[in-house]
């Protein structure tokens, strides 16, 4: 993963965030886990994988995470909007402006609970192509769309 020389000639620092450590096998976990440490210093963009990821879990971690903090500092724990995001495993990702949903076929709008925090105020585009059919020009035509839809950001 890291012998290519464009992880660091673009500087991006490698994150993988799910459950991969629990279910993937030891040689990939530790091909994972040298991208992310050789790049844990770049910051000039971001390399996110999402593998093993369930946004239900990452929304219960997170309130586990956040009751274990108030029993064991006995505090008055002030949860927000800010504060709650802290705690989710995604939480260095950016808010999404587009999401392309590929294979759909029955229910367009299952988005399996992916990235559910940051995709609050979304546009969703549909495709009934799978990834490796979805092509350049599907990924123009999203766009393109997107550009012309306004933006109520849930209001």
């Amino acid at each position: 993963m890291c012998k290519d020389r464009y992880i660091f000639k673009n500087k991006p620092r490698i994150q993988v965030i799910g459950d991969w450590r629990k279910q993937f096998p030891c040689k990939l976990r530790k091909i994972l886990e040298n991208g992310i440490e050789k790049t844990k210093h770049h910051t000039e963009n971001f390399l996110s994988f999402m593998l093993a990821y369930d946004g239900g879990e990452d929304v219960l971690s997170a309130v586990r995470t956040i009751k274990k903090k108030i029993l064991k500092e006995k505090t008055d724990f002030k949860i927000n909007s800010e504060s709650f995001r802290e705690f989710l495993l995604s939480r260095d990702l950016p808010e999404v402006d587009l999401l392309i949903r590929t294979g759909v076929e029955n229910d367009p709008h299952n988005s399996a609970g992916f990235l559910m925090w940051q995709t609050q105020n979304s546009q969703y585009h549909f495709s009934n192509k799978f990834f490796p059919e979805f092509k350049p020009d599907d990924l123009v035509e999203a766009i393109r769309d997107f550009g012309k839809r306004e933006r109520r950001m849930g209001e």
